[in-house]
C-alpha cells in the first residue's frame, strides 16, 4: 500500500473513532453517587423522590417554611445563574440534565437527607483512599445559605434557637455558603457567597474555613454566577486527621487540581466508616444541582463529548 493510502486510511479510521466516541456521553466507572434532580413535573416536592444513582432510600425533607422543590421554572434570573428550560443549572462543557433543587423565597429553613447504598458507602469511606464530590450552586444575592455534607447525620433545622448557627448531631465534611458573624461567632450570616469548607465533629457547631473566592454577579443579575464546586477528601487511618480541599472549577475538562490551589481547607479525625448519608440545608434561595461523588476528579466532572469533525477526502 502506498504511503499516501496508509495516511488516508489512518485519517478515515481516526474520524470514525471520533464519530463513535462522540455519539454518547462518556461513562466513568468511578462515579458512585449522582443526583441530577431529573424529576418530572413543575414545583414538585423533593420529599419522597427516589431518582439518581448510589442511594438506598428516598429523599427525606424536614424543617419549616418554604420547601425544597424540583422543576421550578417560573423564575428566570436573566443574568447571573444560568438555568435551562427545565429549571436546572447549566455549566459550560459539563453534562447536566433535568431540573434543579430550589427554594422559592427565603422563609424558613429546610433540610434534606438521603442514605447511600452499601456499595457506594464502602467505596467512599475506605482508609488510605481519596474521594471527590462536585455540586453546582447558584446563590441569590441576599440569601447565600446553602450547605452540602457527607456524614453520619443531617443538619439541625432549628436555627432560631442557635442564632442561625448550623449544627449537626454527628460528623461530616462538606461545603457551605454560610459564614459566621465576625462580631458574634455564635451567630451566622449570609456571608459573601463564597464556597467554604465545613466540618461537623462530635455534635458541635460547624467548623468553617472561609474561602476568598466570591463568584461574580453580572449587572442586573439576582444570583451569583453558577459555581462548579469540587471537593477532595483524603481519608487517613483513625488517629490521623482526614483532609478536605475545596476547589472552584471553571473548566471541567481541566486536569486534577493541585491541593495547593484549593480555595478552602479543613482537617479532622473521623471514623468515616460510619458515614452513610448526604444532606442539604438551605435557609435562603439557593439553586442546587448535579451532585456527584466518586473516586476520581474526572468521575465527578463528567463532560460533554468533544465536537465531531466530518472529514472528506478527494
Amino acid at each position: 500500500m502506498h504511503v499516501d493510502d496508509i495516511i488516508k486510511t489512518t485519517i478515515i479510521l481516526g474520524a470514525a473513532i471520533v464519530v463513535l466516541g462522540g455519539a454518547t456521553a462518556p461513562v466513568s466507572a468511578a462515579l458512585l453517587v449522582e443526583e441530577q434532580f431529573n424529576y418530572e413535573g413543575v414545583d414538585q416536592s423533593l420529599n419522597g423522590q427516589s431518582g439518581g444513582k448510589g442511594f438506598d432510600g428516598d429523599w427525606i425533607v424536614t424543617g419549616w417554611g418554604q420547601g425544597f422543590q424540583t422543576g421550578r421554572t417560573e423564575f428566570g434570573w436573566g443574568t447571573g445563574t444560568t438555568q435551562n428550560a427545565e429549571g436546572g443549572l447549566d455549566f459550560p462543557d459539563l453534562i447536566t440534565v433535568g431540573s434543579a433543587l430550589t427554594r422559592f423565597g427565603s422563609f424558613g429553613q429546610q433540610n434534606a437527607r438521603r442514605t447511600l447504598s452499601e456499595s457506594a458507602r464502602a467505596q467512599l469511606t475506605a482508609d488510605n483512599s481519596t474521594i471527590w464530590f462536585s455540586i453546582l450552586l447558584g446563590a441569590e444575592i441576599w440569601h447565600r445559605n446553602a450547605s452540602f455534607i457527607f456524614g453520619t447525620e443531617d443538619f439541625d433545622a432549628d436555627g432560631a434557637a442557635t442564632g442561625g448557627r448550623l449544627n449537626s448531631s454527628g460528623q461530616a465534611f462538606g461545603v457551605t455558603l454560610r459564614t459566621e458573624h465576625d462580631e458574634n461567632p455564635e451567630s451566622w450570616s449570609s456571608g459573601t457567597g463564597s464556597p467554604n469548607a465545613i466540618a461537623f465533629v462530635d455534635s458541635i457547631g460547624a467548623i468553617v474555613d472561609e474561602s476568598e473566592f466570591i463568584p461574580p454577579i453580572q449587572d442586573g443579575g439576582t444570583h451569583h454566577d453558577t459555581m462548579l464546586v469540587v471537593g477532595k477528601i483524603n481519608w487517613n487511618p483513625l488517629g490521623t486527621e482526614d483532609e478536605l480541599f475545596i476547589f472552584n472549577v471553571t473548566d471541567p475538562r481541566m486536569s486534577e487540581p493541585d491541593e495547593a490551589d484549593a480555595i478552602a481547607y479543613l482537617s479532622a479525625d473521623f471514623d468515616q466508616a460510619d458515614f452513610n448519608i448526604i444532606a442539604l440545608h438551605d435557609s435562603g434561595a439557593t439553586i442546587i444541582d448535579e451532585i456527584r461523588m466518586g473516586t476520581s476528579f474526572d468521575s465527578v466532572t463528567i463532560t460533554e463529548p468533544l465536537p465531531t469533525f466530518m472529514m472528506y477526502l478527494e
